[in-house]
């Protein structure tokens, strides 16, 4: 039985760069699979909202707008420097920590710390352990979609890569939250609630989610806990569909600062199963 970053707590079980839509998916998902010991430690966490990890997994993309948190800003990716189509006509997709989290503000070191911060074992205040939950759950969602290196989809050349509309937005809401609105009738609970399905006895996805949860180098915490969370390897694996799926097949413009591709419902349907398999992956691995 193995022990996931949220359910360091005494109850070892289950399972955690999206839109809120999608967090709150991921947090349902996650919510799936916790037995009812972990029930009643995640009631001690997130009392409010009837304990709903969802509610919580959106929780850090509003408070890091305040000044009391304005320092997570930079730990919900890292950034790995990636080569887009339209930087040199070619395509590179790698994480290297000392390079891209020199400084320790990246959300692979977030994980690590929170992860320890949770740990009951570590005698955090409660507060601290809450709100060390609530980041989890959202980083978690996060780091299975490196999305902060993506370049805009229609770029404008005078301001490169600060353009509203990007390649981003289109992961991290758009294309769920359209697959969401056309398939499941604009319900997250249907969305979430068919992932947990394929992830059970009988789904498609059942057999790889244990690979999803299975670590090279599994985190070891101050208390001396291994845990099945590797936050470099989930960035890193993450990172790789940059180059393998979100710009595949781009044709880049003559001038080279943009793609001749509309990005509409071709690469809609194109990519869609797989951001549905990152998000339960997301919540499964919490």
């Amino acid at each position: 039985m193995r022990v996931s970053a949220a359910l360091i707590l005494s109850c070892a079980a289950g399972t955690y760069a999206w839109g809120e839509k999608a967090h709150q998916a991921t947090g349902r998902i996650a919510q799936g699979f916790i037995n009812k010991c972990a029930q009643k430690e995640v009631f001690g966490l997130i009392p409010e909202n009837n304990s709903d990890i969802g509610i919580a997994a959106t929780w850090a993309d509003t408070v890091k707008f305040t000044p009391e948190f304005a320092f997570s800003f930079g730990l919900h990716f890292i950034d790995s420097h990636d080569n887009t189509p339209i930087d040199q006509g070619k395509t590179s997709c790698t994480v290297d920590l000392l390079r891209d989290c020199a400084n320790g503000q990246c959300i692979v070191k977030a994980i690590s710390n929170y992860t320890e911060q949770l740990d009951p074992e570590n005698n955090f205040p409660l507060k601290q352990r809450q709100e060390a939950f609530k980041f989890l759950a959202h980083f978690f969602g996060d780091v299975t979609f490196q999305g902060e290196t993506l370049a805009p989809a229609f770029p404008d050349p005078s301001k490169p890569r600060t353009t509203p509309f990007q390649l981003h937005g289109l992961w991290d809401f758009i294309i769920p939250e359209t697959d969401m609105a056309v398939n499941f009738n604009g319900s997250i609970a249907g969305y979430a609630d068919d992932l947990v399905k394929r992830l059970s006895v009988g789904g498609d996805l059942r057999k790889s989610r244990h690979s999803w949860t299975t670590c090279k180098e599994p985190y070891v915490t101050k208390s001396g806990k291994k845990i099945s969370v590797c936050p470099l390897e989930y960035s890193t694996s993450a990172n790789v569909i940059n180059c393998d799926t979100v710009w595949s097949g781009f044709s880049v413009r003559p001038d080279g600062k943009g793609t001749e591709d509309d990005l509409g419902f071709s690469y809609n349907d194109r990519v869609a199963p797989l951001i549905r398999k990152q998000i339960a992956m997301a919540g499964y691995r919490f």
